[in-house]
């Protein structure tokens, strides 16, 4: 599993260098404006990227059929994939932590938004992982782009809707409610997409 994971680091190492960065800027632009809410957002499109970018790296090389020669398994290949989001996630979550401790705010704001840094980047990847095993990189990506477009379409109606100031009208809900309802589903969502894609992993011939 090691050696698996540090195949998939080289392999988008310049890509996540060139991300940081960006994601360095925006974090300290988003945070300065009064608009951290966004840096989840921000975070859910980078797991898919590097999914996706492996993927058809490892389509092209063959590589789930040379893996599977070797002493890995078929599981090891599935949470490789996982991990990646998951990492993220972390990274995120720490992130929105830090600006959260360095602002004012109520707390329950603060976890809300620190549950949602958590929880957001494991989303569209979960839901893209299983379509990526079943119909491969190709025929995802049409996916992912019909996704992304339902989503911008969704954000945007989102963002007329709490034109003005968003975090003061979020503040009027159950926080707490809403910070546990997130992450039971979204932890849900990942245990879901996980076991779809371990049982096509298995069931998958080369």
């Amino acid at each position: 599993m090691k050696a698996l994971i540090y195949k998939d680091f080289c392999a988008i190492r310049k890509t996540a260098f060139f991300i940081f960065i960006l994601l360095v800027f925006f974090s300290v632009y988003f945070a300065t404006t009064g608009l951290a809410f966004i840096i989840p957002l921000y975070f859910v499109i980078i797991p898919v990227q590097f999914i996706a970018t492996l993927s058809g790296l490892d389509e092209i090389d063959q590589f789930e059929l040379f893996a599977l020669a070797t002493h890995l398994r078929r599981k090891d290949l599935v949470l490789s994939r996982y991990l990646i989001s998951w990492s993220i996630a972390v990274l995120s979550a720490v992130i929105m932590g830090i600006i959260a401790l360095l602002s004012d705010g109520r707390i329950e704001l603060k976890l809300f938004l620190i549950a949602l840094a958590l929880i957001a980047p494991t989303l569209f990847s979960s839901v893209f992982q299983p379509f990526i095993l079943k119909f491969g990189i190709n025929k995802s990506r049409i996916i992912m782009g019909v996704t992304f477009a339902l989503m911008f379409g969704f954000f945007t109606t989102l963002g007329k809707i709490m034109s003005g100031n968003p975090l003061a009208k979020i503040q009027h809900l159950s926080l707490p409610l809403l910070s546990l309802l997130m992450i039971g589903l979204g932890l849900l969502l990942n245990f879901v997409s996980y076991r779809i894609s371990l049982m096509l992993m298995e069931k998958k011939e080369y």
